[in-house]
């Protein structure tokens, strides 16, 4: 899903493969799949770090939408001082 079509791609620093946009970066690789349809707009990014996220609007916004919620994520991770220890999940049932 990741692998590389060196036919169908002719940016050397980001392609799309199978499914998941992908740019290599430290070591690993940022993975991503954005999509709109008419009134929603959605972000899935797994990073290079391991850590993943999911965002969904109930507006499609316009062309510069994608980016700005790109933006948006990057920078709320970057704010974080400190991550939770262990699995919260145990708690919710």
């Amino acid at each position: 899903m990741l692998a590389r079509d060196t036919a169908a791609s002719r940016d050397p620093v980001v392609w799309y493969g199978l499914g998941w946009a992908v740019r290599p970066t430290h070591g690993d690789a940022n993975w991503w799949h954005d999509g709109r349809l008419p009134g929603t707009a959605t972000l899935l990014v797994r990073a290079w770090n391991g850590l993943a996220w999911v965002a969904l609007f109930n507006s499609e916004g316009d062309d510069g939408f994608g980016a700005a919620i790109d933006r948006g994520m990057w920078q709320a991770l970057a704010g974080v001082t400190s991550w939770p220890e262990g699995d919260g999940f145990g708690g919710f049932r």
